[in-house]
């Protein structure tokens, strides 16, 4: 019987995880790390599968199957525990990679939200005798965060998540990289500015820093508050009463009705994406702590039932040595 079991066990213990990856990682350090948490997560979820079919048959063939309840116990101690614990054993890798995943992602996420934050940021404006004009600085942040949700969108940076997750994220990208804002009315402005919207991370840089402020023509690493030549006015408002005149002032008007919507989405899609991940990232490491409990568990019964065996064993060797 023992030759038997031995082969059993070593039958089962000959199973090998899968080893597989591509290895082919973009070049940016926070992007591979996900990509490869996402190949791990893969891999030990084909091992896990492969292990839990096993153990699915040792259940049917040495506990449910088996007669004896003396054999059914002892296959139960020495090959069907045994495979639990591989399988879960598994299973904990798979946490680990889904972990290790979600640390990755929120490392690269954490880069997305910093250039959103930064968005807003100019050099402080000088005065041109009339009009002042400054440095965009924050145009650069607002264009590399477009730049992260293209990257995510692109290279299925949410594909190591349930559809159902992904659906959300995704969403939120493809929303945001579409968001486009309306200038104020160009048609009276010099002929150097041409543009009639604002892409996202111009609507980002101009909302963020409010409509008194506008790009200098088409060159979007300046700012300025001038009026141009012809006497226009950025925020001119043709809308206004007779006798007011359409040129003055309107940046409420501007803001609030053509480039606030829009701005609010952004921050919006934003919000969507970085409130998802928290929740998805406590979900991870809460699933992760039940099932290292619940390994840990199984191996206390499994030492418990051992012991047993052996005291059991003693005592019919006491006995029989007091005759």
């Amino acid at each position: 019987m023992t030759e038997s079991y031995l082969a059993e066990i070593a039958s089962v213990e000959g199973t090998k995880p899968t080893q597989t990856g591509s290895g082919n990682y973009s070049s940016d350090s926070l992007v591979a790390r996900v990509q490869k948490a996402m190949e791990e997560i893969g891999v030990a979820e084909a091992n896990t599968a492969a292990e839990e079919a096993i153990l699915d048959e040792l259940i049917q063939t040495k506990l449910v199957a088996e007669d004896d309840p003396f054999i059914a116990l002892m296959n139960a101690m020495l090959v069907v525990i045994p495979q639990l614990m591989k399988t879960r054993e598994e299973l904990l890798v798979e946490k680990t990679a889904s972990y290790d995943y979600v640390s990755s992602l929120n490392a690269y996420m954490a880069e997305a939200q910093l250039n959103f934050a930064r968005s807003a940021e100019k050099s402080d404006p000088q005065d041109q005798g009339g009009y002042s004009t400054g440095s965009t600085t924050g145009l650069a942040y607002a264009k590399a965060y477009a730049g992260n949700l293209t990257v995510i969108q692109q290279q299925g940076l949410f594909d190591g998540m349930s559809t159902e997750i992904q659906g959300i994220l995704y969403e939120a990208v493809s929303t945001s990289l579409g968001l486009e804002a309306l200038t104020p009315d160009t048609k009276n402005w010099n002929s150097s500015l041409s543009k009639s919207e604002y892409n996202m991370p111009e609507t980002l840089w101009a909302g963020l820093n409010s409509p008194d402020w506008t790009f200098d023509g088409e060159d979007t690493s300046r700012y300025t508050n001038r009026n141009y030549a012809d006497g226009s006015d950025p925020f001119q408002d043709p809308s206004k009463p007779a006798g007011v005149d359409p040129f003055s002032k309107s940046a409420a008007a501007y803001l609030g009705g053509k480039l606030g919507p829009v701005l609010d989405d952004a921050v919006t899609q934003n919000t969507i994406i970085e409130n998802t991940l928290n929740g998805y990232a406590k979900q991870i490491e809460a699933g992760y702590k039940f099932e290292m409990e619940n390994y840990n568990s199984i191996v206390n019964t499994d030492a418990q039932m051992y012991q047993a065996q052996i005291n059991q064993n003693r005592a019919h060797t006491n006995r029989l040595r007091a005759l």
